[in-house]
């Protein structure tokens, strides 16, 4: 039911950026990465019920056995992404935009790989930051479970788990990923004002091929079901 928008949002990104001599200014792509975070509020909103319903099904067992996976999974993150060298964690940095960066408008120029080599090293280093984060959500589920009984604040808390991680983060945290979202926009910016008319129609084809992706397999408005409401979502910080 929200592919349609999906669609949308890459035909109005693939327009913005098709035009070299009029180029995508940083309110607009600053705007859209808004409307992404709004998509994936949606969604976690959307699927909130059913994980619930999931969670409110399992037994004692199942909730000690998810959490001691938790743990052993929280282990092997930590050492491979935060007992790591500095500059490893960098140069990994470096390697997923430059990866990621190659597939929407194919190799990159050595200009443009200065341009994310640099973007690499200003970013703000979150791993920790990032797994102090996920052992408080998991601390709130696991307080959540001793309240399973009841039902009413056990589903609220968690579409606010879902919905609004954002308020469970410190208040460093929050901000090195304000200062990252940043330096990425900027980035994509810098990027995009160099790109070749090869590059610029491979984006192009990209962002077109997906967006018809997404029209294909969106449901018929005609034959959609009505769902039921769900709490209005605020984007916060």
């Amino acid at each position: 039911t929200q592919l349609d928008a999906y669609a949308k949002f890459l035909r109005e990104l693939s327009r913005e950026m098709g035009d070299p001599n009029d180029p995508i200014t940083r309110a607009t792509l600053a705007n859209r990465w808004e409307m992404l975070r709004g998509f994936w509020k949606e969604l976690m909103a959307q699927i909130s019920p059913d994980v619930a319903d999931l969670l409110l099904s399992l037994s004692d067992v199942q909730i000690e056995k998810l959490f001691a996976r938790l743990e052993k999974r929280n282990r092997k993150l930590s050492v491979t992404y935060v007992d790591v060298d500095p500059q490893k964690i960098v140069g990994k940095r470096q390697q997923y935009m430059l990866k990621h960066m190659k597939r929407w408008i194919s190799s990159l120029t050595p200009a443009q790989k200065q341009l994310v080599a640099t973007w690499s090293t200003r970013l703000e280093p979150t791993e920790a930051d990032w797994m102090a984060h996920r052992l408080t959500i998991q601390s709130e589920y696991r307080q959540l479970f001793t309240r399973r009984d009841d039902k009413v604040y056990f589903r609220k808390k968690i579409f606010g788990l879902l919905v609004y991680q954002e308020r469970y983060r410190s208040e460093a945290y929050q901000q090195k990923i304000q200062f990252n979202t940043e330096l990425t926009i900027a980035l994509i910016l810098d990027i995009d004002r160099q790109l070749s008319e090869k590059q610029r129609q491979r984006l192009q084809k990209k962002l077109s091929s997906l967006a018809r992706d997404f029209e294909y397999l969106s449901c018929d408005p005609r034959r959609k079901t009505p769902h039921p409401p769900i709490e209005k979502i605020k984007l916060s910080y």
